[in-house]
């Protein structure tokens, strides 16, 4: 099997006309040919493997992701839910203090009325002055 290559200048002849390429033994051929293949396949295998590895991180990112987005969904209720009743409080309360300011305008009204009524009646106005 072919471990290393080495390389070197080579000088050339130009008055060579041809050239052949010699082979040797079909199965030094074949083994040294299987053998580049399998160095090859085994390159490819193993970045498949780290992309995989890569992939199910990423898979185990997105469930993370995928996690916290309903974590801050069910937040996001949460808080829709506690502004619906302090809305619906604050409607209440309000309706209250209306009914109660009117109650007490009212009662003023009348007592603002009598007291009128009776300094009329001192100074001896008529009622429907």
């Amino acid at each position: 099997m072919l471990t290393k290559i080495e390389r070197e200048p080579a000088s050339y002849d130009a008055g060579i006309k041809y050239f052949v390429i010699k082979y040797g033994d079909l199965a030094d051929e074949l083994q040294e040919g299987f053998g580049s293949m399998q160095s090859i396949f085994m390159d490819y295998w193993q970045e498949f493997r780290d992309y995989r590895k890569e992939f199910k991180d990423f898979r185990q990112e997105f469930r993370d992701f995928r996690k916290e987005f309903n974590d801050y969904r069910q937040e996001f209720r949460d808080y829709r839910k506690e502004f619906k009743d302090f809305r619906r409080d604050v409607k209440i309360e309000f309706k209250r203090l209306r009914r109660d300011i009117r109650a007490l305008l009212n009662e003023r009204l009348r007592k603002i009325e009598e007291d009128i009524a009776i300094i009329k009646a001192k100074l001896g106005l008529k009622e429907n002055y």
